[in-house]
């Protein structure tokens, strides 16, 4: 990957809900793409972001996006564009889309996804 991933969070109310993200490094980072599915599979741009260009250090990012989605688990996924058009996505997080709006932390360790309920202040495996 271009660029490395080492947080991705989504928390939020019943009007926006935040994504937030961290990278470690970034190699020839020209924007990343905020993507929102309703099933898993089915995928949609809300926000593009640019990006650094290269960089060493951890640099954090996020996008702010009107909550219009319906109630439910909604996910979301960043897709990573370098300058030459090379294209990379992340792992998918998953955000409840309720009207109290738990947000869950998602840290990823090599194939492994564990999330982390905030509002519970528990680790869900995923």
């Amino acid at each position: 990957l271009p660029i490395e991933l080492t947080s991705f969070t989504a928390r939020g109310s019943q009007e926006e809900i935040t994504l937030e993200w961290e990278l470690a490094s970034e190699k020839d980072y020209k924007t990343i793409v905020v993507e929102y599915s309703k099933n898993g599979t089915d995928w949609r741009e809300i926000d593009q972001v640019d990006g650094m260009g290269t960089t060493s250090f951890a640099t954090q990012y996020s996008s702010i996006v009107t909550n219009d989605f319906p109630q439910g688990f909604l996910y979301f996924r960043l897709k990573e564009i370098t300058f030459d058009g090379i294209e990379s996505v992340s792992h998918t997080i998953v955000y409840e889309n309720t009207p109290s709006n738990q947000s869950f932390k998602s840290l990823q360790y090599g194939h492994l996804n564990i999330l982390y309920n905030e509002n519970e202040r528990r680790y869900v495996k995923q």
